[in-house]
């Protein structure tokens, strides 16, 4: 199953990859933007994360294209405002990794190198504190 919504609003910005949108009938969706990860709130740069994605999208209206839903039921989404790809747009200020684990193509890792060389975001970050993996819980 899929979703599309045009002019959808942006409600609330859950942290720096998760947002819930309403459409024209209010309904609302939980949404995780594709092709990124970004830290915790409680993890370090979460909360700048969470508020380098508000100031680019909070009560915006946004065009969503969501081809997936994960196990948690939030729908996987392409998010644009004007023409420009959040979820890209979060790589390239720094607030969020490219996901490893998505389908995201070559220009998404050089973005990340970009910002990773001009220590955009959390590449300011000493290593041991941007370090995605040593935060997960592991199994």
């Amino acid at each position: 199953m899929s979703l599309t919504l045009a002019l959808a609003m942006v409600v609330a910005i859950v942290d720096g990859d998760s947002i819930k949108v309403t459409d024209k009938q209010q309904n609302q969706y939980d949404v995780r933007l594709a092709y990124i990860d970004a830290p915790e709130l409680s993890q370090p740069y979460g909360e700048m994360s969470k508020e380098i994605l508000g100031s680019m999208i909070t009560n915006e209206r946004v065009t969503l294209r969501c081809p997936t839903q994960d196990a948690s039921g939030e729908w996987v989404c392409i998010v644009w405002k004007e023409g420009y790809d959040t979820s890209r747009r979060m790589i390239n200020k720094g607030g969020a990794w490219v996901d490893s684990t998505s389908d995201a193509g070559a220009a998404w890792y050089r973005d990340e190198q970009k910002a990773r060389k001009a220590k955009k975001g959390l590449w300011s970050l000493p290593e041991e504190q941007r370090v995605l993996w040593s935060w997960k819980p592991t199994k």
